[in-house]
């Protein structure tokens, strides 16, 4: 089932040795001031808001992340087991990431159903995966999917936590995509054609073969590794290159982003886990 992209919003910043505040873009892009909110549910209200355009009451909200709200998570465990005392209530509340889909529903005026998905590898993959499926069978026409990765200061530790070497570049980053099945009047910016997941590298080859791709590039997923090579030269397509930023955990948000704003054609995403699974993402603009 193809989707219409409608509607678009990033925000993707390098963490410098002191994070930017938040709380001015947050209102330029929301058009309101939202007070005791952590980073993780700002950087959601940025993009969501850059994204968001006129959106129907009846929109369903998909957020996602490769970790989720780890500011609020971070603080609480420190409290507990650094500390000793009991957590801050707002950041207890918070360590369920699924409350930033509140503030950002209740920013954009909307009242449909709302999920949040935690995914290492296939965070905002999964996420358009479960719109899919609503919008194909469960009457879900307008959906606002979206994945937000933080960072928490001091960034060297957060480096650490993240398992990265010391001293590697971080940044955060928000990435929107409003998307319906029927775009009427809508300017269209693109389309998601459908998305797959598959158990192995095998079964990804044999449904690569069936496919059309000649007017494609290929958009490889961070942990797709060595195997972007291997796929473009079998394939015979060209590799889209994506500005360059410091790392964080759901690259496939620019990189979808980046291709709307800027390629033609299609983009075939690939992406893997380390068990060997892929996944792939039809795009065309």
């Amino acid at each position: 089932m193809t989707l219409y992209v409608v509607g678009q919003g990033s925000y993707c910043e390098t963490a410098g040795d002191e994070l930017p505040p938040l709380k001015q873009l947050v209102r330029e892009s929301i058009g309101v001031d939202v007070r005791r909110v952590g980073r993780f549910i700002q950087l959601a209200l940025i993009g969501a808001g850059r994204a968001a355009g006129e959106l129907p009451r009846e929109t369903a909200l998909y957020l996602s992340s490769g970790r989720g709200d780890m500011g609020a998570m971070v603080g609480v465990l420190e409290a507990i087991c650094a500390e000793g005392r009991s957590p801050r209530p707002l950041n207890f509340i918070n360590t369920v990431s699924n409350a930033a889909c509140f503030y950002v529903a209740q920013a954009l005026g909307i009242e449909a159903a709302s999920a949040f998905i935690g995914s290492r590898y296939f965070a905002l993959e999964n996420a358009l995966a479960s719109a899919a499926l609503d919008m194909r069978y469960h009457g879900v026409s307008s959906a606002l999917v979206g994945v937000v990765d933080m960072v928490v200061e001091p960034a060297g530790e957060h480096a650490e936590r993240l398992g990265l070497a010391p001293g590697s570049e971080l940044a955060e980053a928000s990435h929107w995509l409003h998307l319906v099945r029927e775009p009427g009047a809508k300017e269209v910016q693109g389309a998601i054609e459908d998305v797959y997941d598959f158990p192995d590298a095998q079964s990804l080859e044999a449904w690569l073969a069936r496919q059309d791709l000649g007017d494609a590039v290929l958009g490889a997923g961070q942990f797709l590794g060595d195997e972007a090579g291997r796929w473009c030269e079998q394939l015979g397509l060209a590799a889209w290159s994506v500005p360059p930023s410091g790392y964080f955990d759901s690259w496939s948000g620019r990189l979808f982003c980046d291709f709307l704003s800027r390629g033609s054609g299609r983009l075939l995403y690939l992406n893997r886990d380390p068990l060997g699974r892929h996944c792939a993402v039809l795009l065309r603009r």
